[in-house]
């Protein structure tokens, strides 16, 4: 699959500086979808062979609370007592508006700029709540609150990779989401059904490199994982929770976290994946929407600009 464009961007600091806690918004661009590819190959649906954490059920490595401080995914914004509120004056849901939630200017007429409203078809819009950082609209799907990003130092480099298999820059960004080494499962891999998705890419710094990694969630409830991927995404990663029974993942296999660095060089499987981040979709061999977390379209333009870059 060929990329639109090999332009080399240089990474602003303030993006190679998102720490523990931030994620979400990254600098505002039109998006950008990738070419559509062959098939993403990983994980097949049918089975795939992912090896066991090995963890202990009590293993807490200080993840959870810290994804605890992050901002509600969900909410984003402040929320309005619709109560209180009622219907708002001025505001409402053009002719072609179906029922969900809408950001104004978007079939809302009338409201306030930077404010999510919700639809029922035509008539009265409802405020759902203001959004201090700006309102995303997502094609296909609801709009949101964009998630304000928080000043942060720069990500540092660490010379040591936190396991052998990554890419040094991958290394260094999941370690500021907070990701230890006894949370990454697998980097460099050949497992059969796996289709070669975790075979090497590359090397970088004179380390041999997979783009894919899997990282445990031993100890991480579902709303948890989804600030996880938020965090990984704005740095640079498709992330992809692999839930049994969820997005199409077999409800055999492993709960775990598949992330493909989009800053390096990958073989055409993962590049299929990227397009499926890209285009919402789930990055397995169902090729269907991804229905557990969209990140905000100037996070999916960034990962689309560094994977450009690199590929």
């Amino acid at each position: 699959m060929k990329t639109e464009s090999l332009r080399k961007l240089a990474l602003p600091l303030a993006l190679l500086g998102l720490a523990v806690g931030s994620f979400g918004a990254l600098p505002g661009c039109a998006v950008e979808t990738a070419e559509d590819g062959a098939v993403a190959q990983e994980e097949n649906d049918q089975g795939d062979d992912h090896p066991a954490d090995g963890l202990p059920d009590n293993f807490d490595d200080g993840l959870a609370t810290s994804l605890d401080q992050d901002i509600d995914i969900e909410e984003g914004g402040e929320e309005v007592d619709s109560t209180a509120q009622g219907l708002v004056a001025g505001a409402s849901c053009d002719s072609d508006a179906k029922t969900g939630e809408y950001c104004a200017g978007d079939k809302v007429s009338g409201g306030t700029r930077g404010t999510l409203y919700r639809c029922s078809g035509p008539g009265k819009a409802t405020v759902v709540r203001k959004c201090p950082a700006g309102c995303a609209v997502n094609p296909g799907r609801d709009d949101s609150c964009k998630v304000p990003v928080a000043p942060a130092p720069a990500c540092p480099h660490v010379d040591a990779t936190l396991r052998f298999g990554l890419h040094p820059t991958a290394s260094d960004r999941l370690r500021c989401a907070g990701i230890t080494s006894a949370r990454i499962t697998q980097t460099i891999g050949n497992a059969a059904a796996s289709a070669g998705t975790h075979a090497q890419d590359g090397v970088a710094s004179g380390r041999a490199y997979s783009a894919a990694t899997d990282l445990s969630v031993r100890g991480l409830s579902d709303a948890q994982v989804k600030k996880l991927i938020a965090r990984l995404d704005s740095l640079g990663f498709a992330a992809f929770f692999r839930n049994p029974g969820q997005d199409g993942w077999p409800s055999s296999e492993v709960r775990h976290v598949h992330v493909v660095f989009a800053g390096a060089r990958m073989k055409s499987s993962l590049r299929a994946q990227i397009s499926d981040f890209l285009n919402g979709k789930n990055g397995l061999a169902s090729h269907t929407t991804y229905r557990f977390y969209q990140p905000p379209a100037d996070v999916k333009a960034y990962v689309r600009r560094i994977f450009d870059a690199a590929n």
